[in-house]
């Protein structure tokens, strides 16, 4: 298996990682010294069972400016969960661990089956205080595990909260639209809205009195004869001898 500290070969992550813009990888960055750790990924090809074996990839990231990561990210807040007295933290036997929540997680037969449904108190070991690194989600969620990032932001001066309690209305007016600004899917109108237009003009109308439909018949010297019931299914199919012109008649086709 790779060590987690190798990032996937694609350039554009690597520059990320800190060699030209300025961002950096967070996991890679908290976790330098004393040694990279090992064996730490966050997706596993389910249809191997691989999670199982902790044969994967770290393709999860967390990029941040590497200004804001000095100054909002804590070193005491990086922490690699698995170990014990006998298993270093840092190990790759931590990291297996951690990916089968200690052997909890059990591979799928390839007979058939589906995943096992572990006890409650195994699904609830992903829940930890909040730390940078990995959170093991359970292989039945996804073939991906999350990661996480804990940021210290601190106060404007002279305020209780971050963009200042004293904030004008115009200030947060701005801080609003810059918000909606970075995030376009808000403004995206989903497919609900335009049956909730609909329900509501139908409302507005009110409830319409349905025209009754005049009878078929046909008018003779201004007197009007009803037209006769067709007959019933069973006659129909007793004269069924006679050739039913159709469609299909008058394009040079016959259908018997």
């Amino acid at each position: 298996s790779a060590s987690a500290s190798a990032s996937p070969s694609s350039p554009s992550l690597e520059k990320a990682g800190g060699d030209g813009d300025g961002m950096v990888d967070t996991f890679r960055e908290g976790n330098r010294a004393p040694g990279a750790p090992e064996g730490r990924f966050t997706c596993w090809d389910q249809y191997k069972n691989a999670r199982y074996s902790n044969e994967g990839l770290r393709i999860d990231f967390i990029l941040v400016d590497g200004d804001m990561f000095a100054e909002s990210v804590r070193p005491e807040d990086f922490r690699l969960h698995g170990g014990c007295d006998e298993v270093a933290p840092g190990s790759e036997d931590a990291a297996l661990r951690m990916a089968t929540a200690f052997g909890n997680f059990q591979p799928v037969p390839f007979t058939g089956g589906g995943m096992s449904d572990p006890p409650m108190r195994v699904y609830d070991m992903q829940f930890s205080e909040p730390h940078n690194g990995i959170v093991y989600t359970p292989p039945k969620y996804s073939d991906h595990v999350g990661v996480s990032l804990v940021l210290h932001l601190k106060a404007e001066e002279g305020s209780e909260r971050i963009g200042g309690a004293s904030a004008s209305a115009a200030e947060e007016s701005e801080a609003k639209r810059q918000t909606l600004k970075a995030q376009p899917h808000l403004q995206t109108r989903k497919i609900s809205c335009f049956f909730q237009q609909g329900a509501a003009a139908g409302a507005a109308k009110g409830p319409t009195a349905q025209k009754k439909r005049p009878s078929a018949g046909i008018s003779l010297g201004g007197a009007k004869k009803k037209m006769a019931p067709p007959p019933p299914l069973q006659q129909q199919k007793a004269g069924g001898g006679k050739k039913q012109k159709t469609l299909f008649s008058f394009m040079g086709k016959s259908v018997r």
